[in-house]
């Protein structure tokens, strides 16, 4: 019933070797709630909204935060080059922690305009659904702590 509050830091430039700079710049998502006039940060993520550096030719591919329905944040990022991809990650408060809730991704390649794939995970009850497959598969999965980065890996995208 209270206001919480997402914040995505982007890390500052660093020196890279012979004097250049690099640029591959990460990106941490900080929650926090509400704690008296202000916020507290209570969680971060360093694997939701990548690097600006980790779209392809695309260039940065983070595209922002937005809402997802009631109490959900949604996280989306885009890139590729000729194969286009997009994931969108979905996370709430859930368990006592915030968590990730669903995983929207799509695959694209660009040279056939009709070939979009598509894969939604919903962690809440362990569906997995694809362009193909409307109705869905029942899998096992959990929402993810947004902390845990490599559980996040396991989970399926639409990939060509």
């Amino acid at each position: 019933g209270t206001p919480d509050l997402a914040v995505v830091i982007l890390s500052p430039p660093r020196p890279g070797t012979e004097g250049g700079i690099v640029e591959d710049r990460t990106r941490t998502l900080v929650m926090g709630l509400r704690d008296g006039a202000g916020f507290r940060a209570v969680q971060s993520s360093s694997c939701l909204a990548l690097c600006t550096q980790c779209g392809g030719v695309m260039g940065d591919p983070f595209q922002g935060l937005s809402t997802s329905g009631k109490d959900r944040l949604a996280v989306s990022n885009y890139g590729g080059s000729r194969y286009r991809w997009s994931v969108r990650y979905v996370v709430a408060w859930h368990q006592g922690s915030f968590r990730v809730v669903a995983v929207d991704s799509t695959s694209q390649d660009t040279a056939r305009p009709n070939s979009v794939r598509l894969q939604s995970v919903n962690l809440l009850d362990g569906t997995q659904q694809t362009g193909e497959d409307a109705k869905g598969k029942r899998h096992k999965w959990q929402p993810i702590s947004i902390d845990q980065c490599e559980k996040l890996e396991r989970i399926p995208r639409a990939v060509f």
